[in-house]
């Protein structure tokens, strides 16, 4: 999972390169299809909290963005311990570089990769996978009105959830 706000910004830009829909060319009508249920793809709160009710269920692990940015080392131990897996400390240490923000938006260099089935994409035109990767970014977009209506509509949607606790809007 990754807070609604970053995740909001997130997918503004990336759809900004290809214009998916004319109705999303600014951020004011994309934040009101973000925040309501007509959402492609669905609502952020519909997707991520039907995945929060199987949290403990055997079979499945969830974990946040911002945990991975904080300690992605931590993260990759509690999945090789989810997978019943360990690794000795040589492979975690290549496992944490490989994860690192920074080695992963190196790999997805701005241009699709050969054999993309898309239509929608040609090889080798510019596209930007990832973007910044900061948690909190969402602070540089959202108007201080546009987050008090996101706040309402945060509190209204997550309301009765336990799953509040491990959303971070900040580090």
């Amino acid at each position: 999972m990754r807070n609604p706000k970053d995740s909001a910004v997130s997918r503004f830009h990336f759809v900004q390169q290809y214009r998916f829909s004319e109705e999303w060319n600014t951020w004011d009508c994309f934040l009101q299809s973000f925040l309501s249920d007509d959402m492609p793809g669905g609502s952020w709160f519909d997707f991520n909290l039907a995945y929060w009710k199987h949290r403990n269920d055997k079979n499945f692990f969830i974990t946040t963005y911002e945990d991975m940015k904080m300690d992605i080392r931590a993260v990759i131990e509690e999945v090789t311990e989810f997978l019943e897996h360990p690794v000795f400390d040589k492979v975690l240490e290549k496992l944490v570089e490989i994860a690192s923000y920074s080695r992963m938006s190196k790999k997805f260099n701005g241009r699709i990769p050969s054999g993309s089935d898309s239509e929608r994409f040609t090889e080798n035109i510019p596209f930007k996978l990832m973007r910044k990767g900061k948690v909190g970014d969402w602070k540089n977009l959202l108007t201080v009105s546009q987050n008090e209506i996101f706040d309402k509509i945060y509190e209204k949607k997550m309301k009765g959830s336990d799953m509040k606790s491990c959303i971070k809007f900040e580090l």
